[in-house]
């Protein structure tokens, strides 16, 4: 007999129809994770979920059944993890398989936000060439990118910004015994050394709001915050202020703290690049993502453990 699988938002056609082969699927379900007394809970086995929506015991509780969590892509920061060990629940996700989509985009706001290329764009349109080309703005070569966190996407990033000329420090919880760049045992020490202090961390209750004042005070107003890791990393209050004082130089987003929700404040900085969570948002990633997330539910239907489990 086949698991069911509740899937707890829209997935494309083509994953749908794979994952009918192997699961009993169900779903999407409504207002997650408020479902509702629906009776489809009690038969459910696995759910798909994007893994920053909220899967807390109190969820979990409702699935009686429940064997297996699995998260669209690679972030899990929605899931209680402790909740779920302590249920007997697996964790699973697409590790790594969205990476260079991600990175890609942060070399794109970088290049944006430095060289103010969204600002030109807007001003020639709006008033014409003089004021669009203005005063020269900085440029990227010998510039130091910090990058917060050197798992799968931050060594995608490192490798884009060195082929454009620039060097790469890091922070991590512990240092990479595999990689030649600088290493920082804070973030306020990276901040403080680097031109663009950029944000690839897994969000975590560790370091919400982690990038506050000090931190962008430390890097300073010929610095720029590139966050394309998860919006609760970064204190918006913070960067609204830095941004408006002059205490940072610029700053590009594709990640809120509120999503989709923005704080209309930072849609009023003239210094800033935003972007819709669209890091990992390609054709070429959401096929790999996809194919993990069948590489797990096909083990669950085998009885066989899911080779992408989240390891803490």
């Amino acid at each position: 007999m086949k698991k069911v699988l509740l899937v707890a938002q829209p997935v494309p056609a083509r994953l749908l129809a794979a994952l009918s082969e192997h699961c009993t699927v169900l779903g999407p379900v409504e207002n997650w994770p408020e479902p509702g007394e629906d009776a489809r809970l009690a038969d459910t086995q696995a759910v798909l979920i994007f893994g920053n929506m909220r899967f807390d015991a109190a969820t979990m509780d409702r699935f009686p059944r429940l064997e297996l969590i699995c998260c669209y892509a690679s972030g899990y920061d929605g899931v209680d993890l402790e909740g779920a060990k302590v249920r007997g629940v697996a964790v699973a996700h697409s590790p790594a398989a969205n990476a260079p989509a991600v990175a890609d985009l942060a070399l794109g706001l970088i290049i944006a936000t430095v060289r103010r290329i969204v600002e030109a764009d807007r001003l020639l349109r709006s008033e014409g060439w003089a004021s669009a080309r203005g005063r020269p703005v900085a440029g990227l070569t010998g510039r130091t990118v910090g990058i917060y966190g050197l798992g799968a996407v931050g060594r995608e990033i490192a490798d884009r910004a060195l082929s454009f000329g620039m060097s790469v420090a890091y922070h991590n919880r512990r240092r990479a015994a595999d990689v030649p760049y600088p290493y920082f045992d804070s973030l306020r020490a990276l901040a403080a050394s680097a031109d663009i202090l950029v944000i690839a961390a897994r969000a975590d209750d560790a370091n919400r709001r982690a990038v506050n004042a000090e931190i962008l005070e430390a890097l300073g107003p010929g610095g720029f915050l590139i966050n394309i890791a998860r919006g609760s990393i970064v204190d918006e209050d913070a960067l609204v202020a830095a941004l408006h004082s002059g205490h940072i130089a610029g700053a590009g987003l594709d990640v809120f703290t509120d999503e989709p929700n923005i704080d209309a404040r930072l849609l009023q900085c003239p210094n800033i690049v935003l972007t819709p969570h669209m890091g990992g948002y390609t054709r070429e990633a959401g096929f790999a993502v996809q194919e993990l997330i069948l590489d797990n539910l096909r083990a669950l239907a085998a009885g066989q453990a899911p080779p992408y489990l989240v390891q803490t």
